[in-house]
């Protein structure tokens, strides 16, 4: 059961990093991990956790040449309300664009403001539906990456008021 288990988190990992990059380079993160589990012995679902953290942090995003720069009339906040909108668009919609939608979303958590990756987070949780099946993964691999930002983004908080109440 817990190899079962094991072998359910690794796939799940390798899923969420072709989720939010492109698959040439998921193959490569994906290869490096293995290659990494058996040079160090730390285990291969532990590495694959690592690797999808650091492509979560931005690290990865900001080596990356074929990020369009963008000159955005407006704030951080008005660019993660967009994105809100349109996962409320597609949301229960069966077509292509609710794959788009997440996939953009998945890749682009940095630019969410913590209210609105509650809000999304809220809004997935309680649908009435998702669409079709393959909709509905979409749609449940999304949550869990926002739900791993949101744990990240609240550990950092808490991390900082430790230190902040520490330090007096």
């Amino acid at each position: 059961m817990r190899e079962k288990n094991e072998i359910m988190e690794v796939s799940a990992y390798m899923a969420k990093i072709y989720a939010i990059t492109k698959p040439e380079e998921a193959s490569k993160i994906i290869k490096k991990a293995k290659e990494e589990s058996k040079t160090s012995g730390i285990p291969y679902k532990d590495v694959l956790s690592n690797e999808f953290m650091k492509l979560l942090d931005g690290s990865e995003i900001e080596n990356k040449t074929n990020i369009m720069e963008i000159n955005f009339n407006g704030k951080i906040e008005d660019i993660s309300m967009m994105l809100l909108s349109a996962e409320r668009y597609a949301l229960g919609r069966q077509t292509y664009i609710v794959q788009w939608t997440c996939e953009v979303i998945g890749g682009n958590t940095h630019l969410l403001t913590t209210k609105d990756l509650k809000v999304m987070i809220r809004d997935i949780e309680n649908a009435e539906s998702y669409g079709a099946d393959f909709d509905k993964k979409e749609w449940l691999e999304l949550l869990d990456i926002l739900k791993l930002i949101l744990s990240k983004r609240e550990a950092i908080k808490d991390e900082s008021n430790d230190k902040s109440t520490y330090e007096r």
